[in-house]
């Protein structure tokens, strides 16, 4: 049975901050190659070379490890995306192959991980909130980009509702990647992202010909 969490302990010293993130990568990487329920606290606390006694200092059970190792994994997610700034001066479709290719490559962190995280999705409900707001996080991301893309190329972009817009941009680009990353599809990842890219194009692009590039 899973219960509910309970509040976390946050440490301020430098030395207790390293040890709780110790414990919280020796989550990840247990919880990737056994599975949440086939994991104990004992095995994390082993694996990040801590007492059991310091791991129940920072964590009351392992499912509040396995939130923590939740918010850390996205947290990385977002660390590898590059600034809109970085893509600017690029014709469409290169900005568009940059966007997607960074997004892919931040995927490709604990892809083991996120099959774990989508089992326990549809168990637990503080894992179901965190991940709806770790999405809405991710989709602020890609409306930010689609709104700067709006900017750098004007009329050329015949999208009206760039919220709307950018929500069916992110999830095509996420059900893309998580085909790519964690399907194991047989197609090859370059081809995949080519075709995300020209058919992201005609949706947001008066004339493709003429502005693809």
């Amino acid at each position: 049975m899973i219960h509910p969490v309970k509040a976390v302990r946050i440490p301020r010293q430098k030395r207790g901050v390293k040890t709780r993130q110790r414990i919280v990568r020796a989550a990840i990487r247990l919880f990737s190659e056994k599975g949440y329920y086939n994991t104990s606290s004992n095995e994390i606390a082993a694996q990040s070379g801590v007492s059991i006694g310091s791991f129940y200092a920072y964590f009351t059970d392992k499912k509040q490890v396995f939130l923590e190792a939740l918010k850390y994994y996205n947290e990385s997610i977002l660390k590898e995306i590059k600034p809109v700034s970085a893509f600017k001066g690029k014709n469409m479709e290169g900005y568009l192959s940059d966007f997607i290719n960074n997004i892919l490559q931040a995927h490709k962190i604990y892809p083991e991980f996120h099959r774990e995280i989508t089992a326990m999705q549809l168990l637990d409900p503080d894992i179901r909130k965190i991940i709806t707001q770790q999405e809405k996080s991710q989709l602020d991301y890609a409306y930010k980009y689609i709104k700067a893309a709006k900017e750098i190329y004007g009329n050329q972009i015949k999208i009206e509702n760039l919220r709307t817009g950018s929500f069916i941009i992110f999830n095509s680009i996420e059900s893309a990647i998580h085909a790519i990353v964690f399907n194991e599809s047989k197609m090859t990842e370059n081809s995949m992202v080519q075709e995300l890219v020209n058919m992201i194009l005609k949706y947001m692009l008066c004339d493709l010909p003429e502005n693809a590039g």
